[in-house]
């Protein structure tokens, strides 16, 4: 059987020399033992096939190490709440392709379901679960808006939420904080892109898919307080990724929140 690590290496590191565009940035590139080959994710292929990386402008045009990405990220996400995660009934939103639902599993998770707006994505996850032997009753997916979604769940039906990737795309994210204090879950992990701002700001701007807002960390804890939430950052392991280059910047974070904090009491400015 041929050694995925070793390929996946090699091809990672192909792409990164053939993405510059001079001989300079050639010689920024990683060096082999930069790019992490271990990790939940380094044999898993079908959740970074090579013409889905992206390249990212801010780093010189360097290929996103989306392997090593979904490592560093599995670390913050998964590992670090493996003890709220085992024999959890767990809301998975924006399940995408399954990799998360799939994570999850693999950690001890009782059941997930995912919610998707997309059925191309939910077609393509349960495609994947299934080549993965995920056990069929462990998991399901919905095709349908967030909100719309979530409105029809009773309160008590699930342990927790796994909310990544998503709450940048979205314009309504109080809406969002209060239907995920309505469920009354026992935590919830939140990772998104933050702008780098103290002020508690929503930065909108106009994607292919309509209106996003990215907020700000604190705009994130003051809406979290609102609802009576905790919100601690997960700690960035060091790492000189390519992959990370958002993380490290302090563009994008990993959050715990947990239910019956006590609300602040904000002084007018």
């Amino acid at each position: 059987m041929p050694n995925l690590r070793l390929i996946f290496s090699v091809l990672l590191m192909s792409l990164a020399l053939t993405g510059c565009d001079s001989a300079s940035e050639q010689a920024e590139s990683p060096a082999s033992d930069q790019v992490a080959i271990d990790g939940f994710f380094s044999d898993l292929p079908r959740f970074y096939k090579i013409d889905s990386i992206r390249t990212i402008g801010a780093r010189k045009d360097a290929p996103l190490a989306l392997m090593e990405r979904l490592n560093i990220r599995h670390q913050m996400i998964i590992e670090h709440h493996a003890d709220l995660i085992k024999g959890a009934k767990i809301l998975d939103f924006g399940s995408y392709d399954g990799r998360w639902t799939y994570a999850a599993l693999e950690a001890g998770a009782e059941h997930v379901t995912g919610i998707e707006i997309n059925q191309d994505f939910v077609d393509q996850a349960i495609k994947n679960l299934d080549e993965l032997e995920a056990p069929q009753d462990k998991y399901d997916f919905i095709v349908g808006d967030l909100l719309e979604e979530l409105r029809k769940i009773e309160p008590g039906e699930y342990d927790g939420i796994l909310n990544l990737g998503i709450f940048y795309h979205i314009t309504y994210h109080v809406a969002l904080m209060e239907e995920m204090q309505r469920l009354n879950v026992d935590w919830i992990i939140l990772d998104s892109s933050v702008q780098l701002d103290e002020k508690p700001i929503v930065q909108w701007s106009l994607s292919p898919y309509g209106m996003e807002g990215t907020p700000s960390v604190s705009a994130i804890d003051l809406m979290a307080n609102q609802y009576e939430f905790s919100l601690t950052r997960v700690p960035l392991p060091p790492n000189n990724s390519f992959g990370m280059w958002d993380y490290n910047e302090g563009g994008r974070a990993t959050f715990t929140m947990l239910p019956g904090a006590t609300k602040k009491q904000f002084k007018k400015q």
